[in-house]
């Protein structure tokens, strides 16, 4: 690329990007300083449900086991989730206090991995085919289930699923924590008639290794980061930046970067996943790249998933246009652009951030 075409470029953005207005959060608050709110669970006595397991156990594997989500205070502060004495623990009590277990010794047991239950503001509107620019709220649950004979585990079940809800907080999961857990029990239970009618057995060691495959990539594994522009989430994880040299040109709501060919052109990477400065690593979100931050097996992000509008009607102007009766025209108005950051998770499966 020449330095005339590039220079262009640079100032078009630079142009482009003052002329708005953005209006970030508290983005200097450290993850790890941020206070935990923890949920005091308690259940009803219900008529027990028998189902065909002597026991139950039950292993948090998730990547990130020390909370459950953000939740934003009415003052826009931001605070974790948590429950008291873990998942794990709430759940095996749940499991107890719902359901009846068998006493022979022919009945297998069974063993839940829970791999994510997360409470998620960024849960995007629409299907496969339809794309929008909306998002909802939630809770993201996967739970892998197997059958426990003696020495050896069946698969049994693998359940998914969101359960939406109006508002991320602290009431809302206390209320409805027993019936998601309720919807993936009945959902595994759907799946005991293969019982004993698959032949695929393993070992728990098996089991275990499958669990913590994820946690070896490279990009968690490795002692160093390799500078350079990901152009993947693939090459993201595997610490293999395609791109090795390049600039970052910052703006106000979109960030640039450039990327030098080995003939010494430089172009710009408009499809980057992220880039590596050789310490830290950054994420693209809506055309700004955000520092990710380390949280036991995957990363946490302070960003915004979004631009954000925002239309005020220029004062001294209502009275006089008879604002009050519905006359606003877009002369009456001065509309803002805006990122607004909010603390999101890396889900390390599809390189989204929920």
């Amino acid at each position: 690329m020449h330095y005339k075409y590039r220079a262009t470029i640079i100032f078009l953005f630079t142009v482009l990007n003052t002329c708005f207005c953005q209006d970030h959060s508290e983005d200097d608050q450290i993850f790890e300083n941020m206070r935990v709110e923890i949920i005091e669970t308690s259940f009803n006595k219900p008529a027990k449900i028998t189902i065909p397991f002597t026991k139950v156990e039950v292993l948090d594997c998730r990547p990130d086991t020390t909370m459950i989500g953000f939740y934003e205070t009415p003052l826009k502060k931001f605070l974790k989730l948590n429950f008291k004495n873990g998942l794990s623990s709430l759940t095996n009590n749940f499991l107890l206090n719902n359901y009846a277990f068998q006493s022979d010794l022919q009945s297998p047991g069974l063993l839940l991995c829970i791999k994510n239950f997360w409470a998620s503001t960024a849960i995007e509107v629409g299907s496969e085919d339809i794309t929008t620019n909306e998002f909802t709220k939630g809770i993201f649950v996967k739970v892998d289930a197997y059958a426990h004979f003696g020495d050896f585990y069946q698969p049994l079940a693998r359940v998914e699923f969101y359960h939406l809800l109006a508002a991320i907080n602290k009431s809302n999961i206390k209320q409805i924590i027993e019936v998601v857990l309720q919807t993936a029990m009945k959902e595994i239970l759907t799946k005991t008639d293969k019982l004993k009618q698959e032949n695929k057995q393993l070992t728990r060691e098996q089991i275990d290794i499958f669990n913590s495959a994820a946690n070896s990539i490279p990009i968690l594994s490795d002692t160093y980061l390799v500078r350079g522009v990901y152009n993947s989430f693939k090459e993201f994880k595997m610490n293999q930046p395609a791109s090795r040299d390049f600039e970052v040109q910052n703006g106000r709501l979109g960030d640039m970067i450039f990327v030098k060919d080995a003939a010494g052109q430089e172009a710009p990477e408009r499809n980057a996943w992220g880039y590596c400065d050789g310490k830290k690593i950054f994420m693209k979100m809506s055309d700004k790249f955000y520092e990710l931050h380390r949280c036991g097996q995957t990363f946490n992000v302070f960003g915004a998933i979004q631009l954000t509008r925002r239309s005020n009607i220029k004062a001294g102007n209502v009275l006089l246009l008879g604002l009050a009766a519905g006359a606003v025209g877009s002369q009456n108005k001065k509309t803002t652009y805006y990122l607004l950051d909010k603390p999101y998770q890396l889900e390390m499966n599809n390189g989204e951030v929920y």
